[in-house]
């Protein structure tokens, strides 16, 4: 890793400039006049260049309308591929993307009767992954609290799961992720997931004090309040021991994911992981 400290100059009335020094262009292959591509997440601005095989502006092809097919499509959703050409027959394609467009409900299907191929689009999602990871977190609530139809609300669950991390993989792609963030995003849905299955099977009955006790650690998940959020979650390992063990695994998962959160960020220097010696 190399570091720099450059000035920032001032380019025409609006714009400002840094200067990049040349090592750095010629390792990244940038030359003058080429494009490249800048990305702000809120506390700093990266640099990539563009590619002319971007993967994000590709097109795959996927044979066939059985199960494997349609694994393929949902890894290539995943994967943030927005162009798919699929090569089947009419009526078994149509049959197919019908099933997918469950999972996927924003798909697009363009096709004609008498056609061999056809083409699949998953339209970019304009949304920050944050605010859908709170969409989630509400989805989830509500099934939880059983405020709506429990099928409904699990297509939207599941639904929103899938372009959580597909919005994850697409971040990685543009190099602005976070990757421990990210991970403990992926690892905090998979555990949602859980719960929310356990209760569409009917394995488990939910009271409402559970409910209640979930319900406040999702919040803290994603609580700015990080003092308050590691005190809840402490509380919560005090009395989980009531609570069935197929749930108690899952609270204590969330707590951990909580506590994570606190270390990585060390400059609130907490008195709960860096106490004044």
């Amino acid at each position: 890793m190399s570091i720099e400290i450059r000035k920032v100059i001032r380019v025409g009335k609006q714009s400002s400039a840094v200067v990049i020094p040349s090592t750095w262009m010629k390792q990244l292959g940038v030359n003058v006049g080429d494009q490249v591509k800048l990305i702000y997440d809120g506390t700093r601005v990266i640099m990539t260049p563009i590619k002319e095989n971007e993967l994000l502006r590709g097109q795959i092809m996927i044979e066939g309308t059985d199960k494997i097919a349609f694994a393929k499509l949902i890894a290539a959703f995943m994967e943030g591929i927005g162009n798919i050409k699929l090569k089947a027959d009419y009526e078994k394609a149509v049959k197919l993307l019908n099933e997918l467009k469950k999972e996927v409900p924003s798909l697009l299907f363009v096709t004609k009767p008498d056609a061999k191929y056809h083409t699949v689009i998953f339209p970019d999602i304009k949304v920050d992954y944050s605010e859908l990871l709170a969409k989630f977190c509400e989805v989830f609530k509500k099934i939880i609290r059983r405020e709506g139809e429990l099928n409904v609300l699990l297509s939207d669950f599941k639904y929103t799961r899938l372009l959580l991390v597909r919005l994850l993989k697409i971040r990685y792609y543009e190099d602005s992720l976070n990757v421990p963030e990210a991970l403990d995003i992926v690892l905090f849905t998979n555990t949602l997931s859980e719960i929310v299955e356990l209760i569409a099977k009917g394995n488990i009955e939910i009271s409402q004090e559970i409910s209640d006790a979930i319900s406040i650690l999702v919040d803290q998940f994603y609580s700015s309040d990080l003092d308050t959020a590691v005190k809840i979650g402490g509380n919560t390992i005090v009395k989980a021991d009531k609570f069935p063990p197929e749930v108690q695994k899952h609270i204590l998962t969330l707590v951990e994911l909580i506590f994570r959160r606190c270390i990585r960020d060390k400059a609130c220097r907490c008195r709960h992981f860096f106490p004044k010696i």
